[in-house]
């Protein structure tokens, strides 16, 4: 896993002209199928930390809300 995101480069397409090519320091890849592997444990742990020791409400009605992480997004309520 560490090649793959070692010395990497990126492009941004507009309107089918591409950019120059620059170099990347952090962040995941898009569409990249190790993404969840590399961002959810981290996360989780984060959050479940945060949420007990902020003493944060996570429940909007009836509904308690316990997992707001997802690939490599997070919603923040």
């Amino acid at each position: 896993m560490k090649e793959l995101y070692t010395d990497t480069v990126s492009a941004v397409r507009i309107y089918g002209h591409l950019s120059e090519w620059f170099t990347t320091g952090s962040g995941v890849r898009q569409v990249c199928t190790i993404a969840p592997n590399i961002f959810l444990p981290p996360m989780d742990t984060i959050l479940n930390r945060t949420v007990e020791t902020a003493q944060i409400d996570t429940t909007l009605g009836t509904e308690i809300f316990t997992d707001l992480d997802f690939a490599d997004d997070v919603a923040l309520l």
